[in-house]
């Protein structure tokens, strides 16, 4: 090679980073910085800002071209790719990060060529508006190859029937992209809910591609806790989902289906049919989900079982099929719901050695801190707030962390304490119901009954409340109760507990429990 072509060669893109994005000013900047040193190029694609989400990217020096937006993700996805000139493409959205950790293991990939198609999952992690952790294995490193795109207007995905030869496959473990659109207002989810509805909608009548079109419109209902319609396109299509798509996509129907189960109060339902799949899958995943089933059911013996089964697997093999979460994540999963169990058993000293298990393999975790500081509250206050002070240094914003400190407040009875710290972060989320019950919680032992009521009010007609899990708005409603009886209005008190007691009644009675293992080794062949 002559040296015009080997500074050619040296100087021609490894990874390309492909955006869309539109009025994304604020999660931009997050992003662009956790890919300087490694992303070669980034590309976005501006679908329509009214916001200076343009002038942002350029400013991080990304090439920018803007397109009318054609409700298709496939479309704007394509259009970001056919603009890349490396040979590693990495697919991120605005309100995504690459963490630190990952540079490295991504730099050693893509420092080679691919040797053909290759598509890449990699970690996806999200952090919900209560503060737990979500984790899926999501395709988004690929080869930059001629024919390799993305179909389907909404919930896109990579189209590989179309290429013309065989495309590797597989999962990157080191490499971890941290999701931040789980704690975005309700009034931005909603729209994007509606948004995606829509789309759905369209794609159904439009008559292609029915079965998995009707997957993503059940997993779109469970996200928006309409378990009712969630739970009947389950039932009617699981075994339609098993037979004709693929069967990592079929597992996340599982779980989402046993997840909707939970959230509309058919626990046992829920612990059986996942208890089923995982038996047949090795999943890790689902015996975490069914022993966190077994736990709301308050079958803590059956949880105990399933979720030490689920840890005996971890330590002898890998799953049969490819698990739909990583396993060191669903491990701590297990270790947590095994000290929990020993916790409510009134067994702190087991349920500490499960937690220290589980902070050996995640030391920095705020949910494994607030496991500890819930465990030794009582007997050790002061050091539970000393966990909980060093993980909200990390954290401060996570909500499951700040009412476990208001409620270490309240029982020192420092009252004023609680009431701020939870002002302040009602404050920053508004729209998360915990926060509030805590503060009125806090108020009412303050004897503040008509500011709690007030607190309580003032979400009862929004979005997040109407798409709650049954569950968390009945807590709602007798904690709206209680503020009513305390200010004297015993009508309205009454009224809402009646709402909160025909908020926990199930939803339907429990079907098939007895269904049998289908040809994915787990789903019912019918449901």
């Amino acid at each position: 090679m002559g040296e015009a072509r080997r500074r050619s060669a040296a100087a021609s893109p490894r990874l390309s980073l492909c955006v869309i994005a539109k009025n994304e000013e604020r999660n931009l900047p997050r992003l662009l910085r956790s890919v300087r040193g490694i992303a070669d190029e980034t590309i976005v694609v501006d679908t329509g800002s009214v916001d200076r989400t343009r002038e942002v990217a350029r400013a991080h020096r990304a090439r920018v071209f803007e397109i009318a937006w054609q409700n298709d993700f496939s479309h704007a996805r394509n259009a970001a790719i056919n603009q890349a000139h490396g040979a590693w493409l990495l697919i991120l959205d605005a309100d995504e990060e690459l963490t630190a950790a990952s540079i490295e293991p991504l730099r050693a990939i893509v420092a080679r060529d691919p040797s053909g198609p290759t598509l890449l999952t990699v970690t996806v992690s999200s952090v919900d508006d209560y503060g737990d952790l979500h984790q899926a294995r999501l395709r988004r490193l690929a080869s930059n190859t001629p024919g390799l795109r993305y179909a389907r207007p909404v919930h896109e995905e990579w189209r590989i029937d179309l290429l013309d030869r065989p495309i590797e496959v597989g999962h990157v473990d080191a490499i971890e992209v941290l999701h931040h659109g789980y704690t975005a207002s309700e009034r931005t989810r909603q729209e994007k809910w509606d948004r995606n509805l829509r789309l759905l909608y369209e794609q159904l009548r439009s008559g292609g591609e029915r079965t998995i079109t009707l997957f993503y419109l059940a997993q779109e209902y469970a996200a928006q806790a309409r378990n009712a319609q969630a739970l009947e396109i389950y039932r009617d299509h699981l075994a339609a989902f098993e037979r004709e798509l693929p069967a990592e996509a079929w597992m996340y129907a599982c779980q989402s289906y046993a997840i909707a189960l939970v959230s509309s109060g058919e626990y046992r339902e829920a612990a059986e049919f996942a208890a089923r799949v995982a038996a047949h899958t090795g999943s890790l995943a689902l015996h975490a989900l069914a022993a966190s089933a077994a736990v709301h059911e308050g079958d803590f013996a059956r949880a105990d079982a399933i979720a030490e089964a689920g840890l005996a697997l971890a330590d002898s093999r890998a799953p049969r099929v490819a698990d739909i979460s990583p396993r060191e994540g669903s491990r701590v999963r297990l270790l947590l719901l095994r000290g929990e169990i020993g916790r409510r058993r009134g067994d702190v000293s087991l349920a500490l050695d499960y937690f220290d298990r589980a902070a050996a393999i995640l030391p920095l975790s705020a949910e494994i801190a607030l496991h500890r500081a819930e465990a030794i509250a009582h007997a050790d206050p002061v050091g539970a707030r000393d966990l909980l002070e060093r993980a909200l240094a990390r954290t401060p914003e996570n909500p499951a962390l700040v009412i476990a400190r208001a409620r270490l407040d309240r029982q020192e009875n420092r009252l004023q304490e609680a009431v701020d710290r939870l002002s302040e972060a009602v404050v920053v989320a508004p729209y998360l119901l915990p926060l509030r019950v805590e503060l009125a919680r806090a108020l009412l032992a303050g004897r503040e009954p008509a500011i709690a009521t007030r607190v309580l009010d003032a979400a009862i007609e929004t979005p997040q409340f109407a798409s709650a899990a049954p569950r968390l708005r009945a807590e709602y409603l007798h904690a709206l109760a209680d503020a009513y009886q305390a200010s004297g209005d015993l009508a309205s008190a009454v009224r809402a507990l009646e709402a909160m007691v025909a908020l926990r009644q199930p939803a339907r009675p429990n079907l098939n429990p007895g269904a049998p293992v289908g040809a994915h080794a787990g789903a019912p062949a019918a449901v």
